[in-house]
């Protein structure tokens, strides 16, 4: 079976430009498939304004395609109906099946407004080759145990199988390994690897999946695929960076440890990207550990300012630990690799809330040497987006069905209700008194 795997995107493509990194999960899934035996296509970031531009163009790739199957965030999902739209258009009997975040969470909505045939559910290793042998199996293949796999029942509702067991930590060692080799030569600067899923906590203003469901591939399992991939693809990319796309890496430290030994003493010439919580950096022996690798880039999310924010948003840190972390980062000699990330605009925030989280930002970086981003809030399915009528914001989930409805003023208001123009100008103006002191903020 010919199987199209799609990432929509914003981003024009074209050969020489320098895109960061390509979406790990569809070339996990595209691995997977080619190992059962199915015949492959990616349309990837890099490609995909080239390739759907014209309809003579989109038309020509799905000639000959079997299974439309897409892979979308909330912030990519408005594209991705657009394209779904174009398919429709030019192949109206072509199965569409869709993966993610997003679509995880609104299967019904997708389903019944006939975007889409099938949606797999949570992780979706579990139920994607199963779903393909079913479908090359033609009219009258039974979908009743597919895990986690949502469709029409005929009746007008929805039919959902039961939500996938969680993998493993063998099974995500065992994986196929994504197939790298369907990415374009030269045109993403990082190589993306995962050595471990989920996470132990459960932000209010997060949206992965598998909150509380930290599991790690083994240490040896991670090292050996790891140098497997870089010797074998690691030319297509330009830079000498691999990102791990972990949630948590620094969960667990006797799994932090093990993988910074192995890597340390292998000699991949690798640098390694991370993200890593406070109070893990904190934990005996962790920071230790990452001094082992040279490091690309720390990211670590601190989100808020001030303890009563860290609280509301179940961050489980406090102001002070962060300075301690920033400190300990910078007597380690590592503060120039270290990025903090913070959130400006939660839904309850007025300006002096903001300028709160501005400030400690600027410490961060004028103290202790690192580079700091802000984000503005983007109300992402999570928590605060269920209980986002607590805080006077009544814009509906279609939201997300709008390309580029992110970068809408119309929704930045509608959803950061105690800001106004002024405040948000005001906090800009601040940000550039602090640059001008020496501070490396970004964002604002």
């Amino acid at each position: 079976m010919k199987v199209l795997l799609v990432y929509p995107s914003h981003f024009p493509g074209g050969r020489g430009v320098a895109f960061p990194m390509p979406p790990l999960s569809v070339l996990h899934l595209a691995g997977m498939a080619r190992e059962a035996g199915h015949d492959v296509d990616l349309l990837e970031p890099s490609a995909y304004g080239r390739e759907t531009g014209t309809p003579d163009r989109l038309n020509q790739r799905l000639s000959d395609v079997d299974l439309l199957a897409l892979s979308c965030t909330s912030i990519t999902w408005g594209e991705g109906l657009r394209f779904i739209s174009q398919v429709r258009t030019l192949r109206p009997e072509l199965p569409i099946v869709i993966g993610g975040v997003h679509a995880s969470r609104y299967d019904a909505h997708l389903l019944s407004h006939g975007w889409v045939d099938f949606v797999v559910r949570g992780e979706g290793e579990r139920g994607w080759l199963e779903l393909l042998a079913r479908l090359q199996k033609g009219p009258g293949a039974s979908f009743d145990d597919v895990p986690g796999l949502s469709m029409r029942d005929g009746k007008g509702g929805v039919a959902r199988q039961p939500d996938p067991e969680l993998l493993t930590d063998d099974e995500l060692g065992r994986l196929a390994l994504p197939a790298y080799d369907l990415v374009p030569e030269d045109t993403y600067a990082i190589l993306p690897f995962e050595s471990s899923r989920g996470c132990p906590f459960n932000c209010a203003f997060c949206s992965i999946i598998h909150q509380r469901g930290w599991r790690a591939a083994g240490s040896d399992q991670v090292f050996d695929r790891l140098a497997r991939i870089v010797d074998t693809y690691g030319d297509r990319f330009t830079s000498k960076t691999v990102c791990l796309v972990d949630d948590c890496f620094t969960a667990d430290a006797g799994h932090v440890q093990r993988i910074c030994q192995s890597l340390g003493r292998s000699g991949l010439g690798r640098s390694l990207m991370i993200e890593a919580r406070v109070t893990d950096l904190l934990k005996e022996g962790v920071l230790d550990s990452l001094l082992q690798i040279e490091l690309a880039e720390i990211q670590i999310g601190v989100e808020c300012g001030y303890d009563e924010g860290l609280h509301r948003l179940r961050k489980g840190l406090r102001v002070s630990q962060i300075r301690d972390c920033a400190a300990r980062l910078q007597a380690a000699g590592i503060a120039g690799c270290v990025m903090y990330s913070l959130i400006l605009g939660l839904p309850w925030e007025t300006e002096e809330h903001c300028r709160r989280t501005l400030e400690l930002g600027a410490e961060l970086s004028q103290r202790w040497g690192g580079v700091v981003n802000f984000s503005w809030w983007i109300p992402l399915p999570s928590f605060l987006w269920d209980h986002r009528e607590d805080y006077d914001i009544s814009i509906g989930d279609d939201m997300y069905d709008q390309p580029a409805w992110a970068e809408n003023p119309r929704t930045f208001w509608a959803t950061h209700p105690l800001l106004s123009p002024e405040s948000v100008t005001a906090l800009r103006q601040s940000a550039n008194v602090h640059r001008r002191s020496g501070a490396r903020l970004f964002g604002i």
